[in-house]
């Protein structure tokens, strides 16, 4: 099984929803289940996260689990050496941040963009960076970073991550 986390609204739940057999798009609603939390059982939750991805990735039946890109759960990940790609638009570059803002605002709305992402992107940035500088360590802990590029041809997860005969 592969895990394939990557950032919202970049087609996670459509391609699970196309073929529920091989994929499977594991939602935690993160965002709301904390509200209120402290940070230690914040981390105890995203540890219980991690322990029913790990069940999944052992034992599940589909090919392709998908998972958020919330840091809070890959660091469990990490610690439990379960290899993930990660998969990241591009926002570094102008025309590729204005083009996913685009992509999100069509989907979600204003509102949502407004509400859950223009507050990240700084620190999506920044996220990439650090990953990209520190490729070696993250590759030694199994994970993989693929970048969305909407000007290089590389707009979905499938253009970016060998998706083999799974989506066949």
């Amino acid at each position: 099984m592969k895990i394939i986390s990557a950032y919202p609204c970049l087609g996670k739940t459509t391609i699970a929803n196309s073929n529920e057999e091989k994929f499977f798009d594991r939602e935690f609603f993160e965002s709301r289940t904390v509200i209120g939390m402290s940070d230690d059982v914040v981390d105890r939750l995203f540890s219980s996260f991690a322990n029913i991805i790990e069940l999944q990735y052992q034992y599940g039946s589909q090919d392709v689990l998908f998972i958020t890109d919330d840091e809070r759960l890959l660091k469990h990940l990490r610690r439990r050496n379960i290899p993930y790609t990660i998969v990241l638009p591009d926002v570094r570059q102008n025309a590729v941040f204005n083009e996913y803002k685009k992509r999100v605002i069509e989907r979600s709305g204003i509102d949502w963009w407004n509400r859950v992402l223009e507050s990240d992107i700084e620190n999506l940035k920044s996220r990439i960076s650090i990953m990209l500088n520190n490729e070696s360590t993250y590759k030694e802990k199994g994970v993989t970073l693929k970048l969305i590029d909407y000007l290089e041809n590389r707009r979905y997860i499938e253009d970016v991550v060998d998706l083999g005969n799974i989506c066949s």
